[in-house]
């Protein structure tokens, strides 16, 4: 039949250093590292492996932000508040300005 090698998994050691560790037959998986695409020192750690280790595959990680689009679209939103001339020249001019000589 067909012969699997043995399974591996990731585990951080005390010194906060990666480690390769064979899996037993009854599948324990307590100890071993579970990826959390949310977490930028695990996706440091996974896209700094060279070999021995296996090559990290896939999303290491993930930030969820705005699109262009949405700022886009709260800079025009912004801006369309922004007040008139005549409150924005009194702002400038309203007194809390210092004079320099």
């Amino acid at each position: 039949g067909d012969k699997e090698g043995p399974k591996k998994g990731l585990k951080m050691n005390n010194r906060l250093e990666l480690e390769v560790v064979e899996l037993d037959d009854n599948g324990d998986t307590g100890e071993l590292l579970v990826h959390d695409e949310t977490n930028p020192v695990l996706a440091n750690l996974l896209a700094r492996m060279r070999p021995p280790y296996p090559v990290a595959m896939g999303v290491l990680y993930r930030v969820q932000r705005p699109t262009y689009d949405e700022e886009v679209v709260a800079q025009v939103e912004t801006a369309q508040q922004v007040p008139s001339a005549g409150d924005l020249t009194k702002a400038i001019y309203g007194g809390n300005t210092w004079v320099v000589e």
